[in-house]
């Protein structure tokens, strides 16, 4: 077995213009199968150690890591910097009173687990440890504080308070695709999402693959017209690559591949994709008229589209649309933003829907991917969760974010672990500076844990 080590902490995934949000955890990475019934047992009791030592070290500052740490671990993280860490990052937080698992089937030799503090606040740990004795920790990940709330209301009220522009929706779904708020802020205010968007993509592929008119396997060929900018992997493949229609929408959903997303959206058509909108129930599909590739979002904001922006925003759809082909012609190496890491016309140039919008969208896959063709859609949107959710209290996590400065978004659609679905939507707006990730997406994680009582 060979494990990967990582210790890191509040780390979050570098977020681009029109990038997915995902924490970044550290992945324990092994070659092994699932150990047997005697070797699960050793598992066990090296991990329960190991969490015991842990929890002791986050409190006493006199421990030392050398009967802990493995040597390369301790080669590159002395006690001193993990003393340091503990201080800046867990101590703040309170004093740990107990821990509980995360996960219900872990993987052999590591554990997901979540420490709650006397002050109010739980952090989520991963570790993992050698299978050889002395079974010495190889890797730990220590995550963002999340701070425990009691109710909904709480939730609702520090959230507005933190967040003037928000949009929020947490909702139940029942059998027939319909959803039942449970909590809510501005549900029908329409915010820019950032790649939010790429969820009506998804939906209207899903849709022709249900009516026969496009199937997962067809090929579509790379070219360098349709080549867009980060974040995503496409754009450094060369032209001519064939790729098929699951691999753009994987990308596209799960790295929020911007290449990816416009070869899809030109195969399944902008005029379809205009039609789903309305099809999935948006309140504000016509915000969203024409429906912009990234590669003509960034277009329009960059230094050399700025002269297009003041015009393209005025005018009408119709007059729109006839700008896109003059869009279009501006070099990939002139896409750079005009204002790099800050607030850009996110209030003018965006893609648009609310909470109630997007809550709809995710219902509408919900609902329509039972089928066998079309439970590939459903699939996809698992691929990357966003953040961690106990799988000892969801079993299912589907999730598509979307961000630029300025503009943060996530939509989550879970199923509980008794077979209840719900999805919760959150998008915040400001157009001064960015929004902090991992504190934004901390109260979707909150939400949850109330929705999972």
């Amino acid at each position: 077995m060979r494990l990967q080590w990582i210790f890191a902490w509040a780390v979050f995934g570098g977020i681009q213009a029109l990038g997915h949000p995902r924490l970044a955890d550290a992945q324990i990475t092994t070659e092994a199968s699932r150990p047997s019934a005697a070797d699960s047992s050793e598992d066990s009791a090296a991990l329960d150690l190991r969490l015991r030592q842990i929890l002791r070290l986050l409190t006493d500052t006199t421990m030392s890591t050398d009967s802990l740490f493995s040597a390369e671990m301790r080669s590159q993280l002395p006690n001193a910097k993990v003393r340091e860490v503990i201080a800046a990052h867990v101590t703040p937080y309170g004093t740990p009173t107990g821990a509980t698992s995360l996960v219900a089937k872990p993987a052999p030799w590591a554990a997901q687990f979540r420490v709650v503090l006397d002050k109010g606040y739980a952090i989520p740990f991963t570790l993992s440890v050698e299978p050889s004795p002395p079974h010495l920790l190889n890797g730990l990940f220590i995550g963002t504080p999340l701070r425990l709330v009691a109710t909904f209301d709480e939730l609702t009220i520090e959230l507005r308070n933190k967040y003037p522009r928000v949009s929020f929706l947490a909702a139940q779904l029942d059998t027939l695709g319909m959803f039942t708020p449970v909590a809510q802020i501005n549900a029908d205010t329409a915010l820019a999402i950032g790649s939010g968007f790429k969820l009506y993509i998804l939906a209207e592929t899903i849709r022709q693959i249900d009516e026969g008119t496009l199937r997962w396997d067809d090929i579509v060929t790379l070219d360098s017209a349709t080549r867009s900018t980060p974040s995503g992997i496409l754009q450094k493949w060369p032209s001519g690559a064939p790729v098929t229609i699951h691999t753009l929408a994987t990308l596209m959903i799960s790295q929020s591949d911007n290449t990816a997303t416009d070869l899809l959206l030109h195969r399944v058509g902008r005029a379809n994709v205009e039609a789903m909108q309305r099809t999935a129930g948006s309140q504000h599909a016509d915000r969203n008229i024409p429906f912009l590739s990234t590669r003509e979002f960034f277009a329009l904001k960059s230094a050399a589209g700025k002269s297009l922006l003041s015009l393209y925003v005025t005018s009408t759809p119709k007059v729109r649309r006839t700008l896109l082909d003059t869009l279009n012609r501006i070099a990939y190496d002139q896409l750079a933003p005009a204002t790099p890491g800050k607030p850009y016309e996110v209030e003018a140039i965006e893609w648009f829907a609310s909470a109630s919008d997007l809550v709809r969208v995710a219902a509408w896959i919900h609902q329509n991917t039972a089928d066998i063709a079309v439970q590939q859609g459903r699939a996809i949107l698992a691929v990357n969760p966003g953040v961690q959710f106990p799988s000892v209290k969801w079993r299912y996590v589907g999730f598509k974010g979307g961000s630029e400065p300025g503009v943060l978004s996530g939509t989550f659609l879970l199923q509980r672990t008794d077979g209840m679905w719900y999805v919760i939507s959150l998008t915040a707006n400001d157009s001064a500076q960015p929004i902090n990730t991992a504190e934004l997406f901390g109260y979707v994680q909150r939400a949850a844990e109330l929705l999972a009582q």
